[in-house]
C-alpha cells in the first residue's frame, strides 16, 4: 500500500461502527463501560484489549496510532502528549540505575537536558560523543551501555548521520537504537527499515505541520510496543488497584 493509501484509510473504517462517520470522531470520554466486572479486570490486568481510560487507551487516540506505526513501516505505535513525553517514556522504559545511555553530541535541546543532566541524577550514565567518526561509537561501547540514542537530520544543526553504519554496530553488541525521526518523516526517511529498533517523533513539527498541536509517538515491532505499554500502565495498576480477585 503506498503512503498516500495508508494515510487515507488506515485507522479510519473501523472507527465509527454506530453512524459510519467517514471521519473518526473525537472522543473526549476518559473513562469507558465495561460489559461486566469480569471483562474490566481483564483490561486492566492487560489480558484483554479494549478502552479502559483515556490516559492509555481512547479510540481516538488508537486510530491515529494504527496511521503513525504504518506510514513508518511500524507494527504498532504509542501516542504521547509531547515529543519529549515519548523520549523520557521510552529512556526510562530501558534504563536503570547503573545503566549507559550512548548519545550524539547534539540532539534537540529538551533531549540533551535529559540525556546530560537529569538521567544522571536517577544513577543513569551517559556517554555523549560525535557520532559522525563511527569510532567514537565502537570505542565508547561497553557492557553497561544499553541504549544508542540519535537523530538525523539532528536539531538544530542538520547533521546526516549513517544510520545503517550506527545500527550495524549496535546490532553487533546487542544494544538497543533509539532514533528521533522528527526532522525526516515519512516518505523522506524510514529508519525503522534501515534497522533501527525505535523510532521516536515530535508530532507538534513536521507530521501535523501547522504548529496547532503538540503530541509524539513512539514507533516499533509489536512486542516492543507492547512491552513499552504494558511495563507503564499494568505495572501502575497492579500497585494501584485491591488484588482481590473478581
Amino acid at each position: 500500500m503506498k503512503l498516500a493509501s495508508k494515510n487515507i484509510h488506515l485507522g479510519v473504517h473501523d472507527s465509527d461502527p454506530q453512524f459510519g462517520s467517514v471521519i473518526p470522531p473525537i472522543y473526549t470520554s476518559a473513562t469507558f463501560i465495561f460489559p461486566n466486572a469480569k471483562t474490566g479486570a481483564k483490561r486492566f490486568a492487560g489480558e484483554e484489549p479494549g478502552m479502559i481510560y483515556s490516559r492509555w487507551t481512547n479510540p481516538t487516540v488508537s486510530a491515529l496510532e494504527k496511521r503513525l506505526a504504518a506510514l513508518e513501516n511500524g507494527e504498532e505505535a504509542i501516542a504521547t502528549s509531547s515529543g519529549m513525553s515519548a523520549i523520557t517514556l521510552t529512556l526510562l522504559h530501558y534504563l536503570n540505575q547503573g545503566d549507559t545511555i550512548l548519545s550524539h553530541n547534539v540532539l534537540y535541546g529538551g533531549t540533551f537536558e535529559l540525556i546530560s543532566n537529569i538521567l544522571p541524577r536517577f544513577g543513569i550514565k551517559r556517554k555523549i560523543v560525535d557520532f559522525k567518526d563511527l569510532n567514537n561509537i565502537k570505542s565508547n561501547l561497553d557492557k553497561s551501555v544499553k541504549l544508542i540514542y540519535f537523530e538525523s537530520p539532528t536539531n538544530p544543526m542538520m547533521e546526516i548521520l549513517d544510520i545503517e553504519r550506527i545500527t550495524d554496530i549496535a546490532k553487533s553488541h546487542n544494544i538497543t537504537t533509539v532514533f528521533d525521526n522528527t526532522f525526516a518523516p515519512p516518505p523522506i526517511q524510514y529508519p525503522l527499515d534501515l534497522g533501527i529498533d525505535i523510532c521516536l517523533h515530535s508530532l507538534t513539527k513536521y507530521i501535523n505541520g501547522h504548529s496547532d498541536i503538540i503530541g509524539g509517538a513512539i514507533i516499533s515491532k509489536k512486542k516492543i510496543i507492547s512491552n513499552i505499554r504494558s511495563k507503564s500502565f499494568i505495572r501502575w495498576v497492579r500497585h494501584s488497584l485491591p488484588s482481590a480477585p473478581i
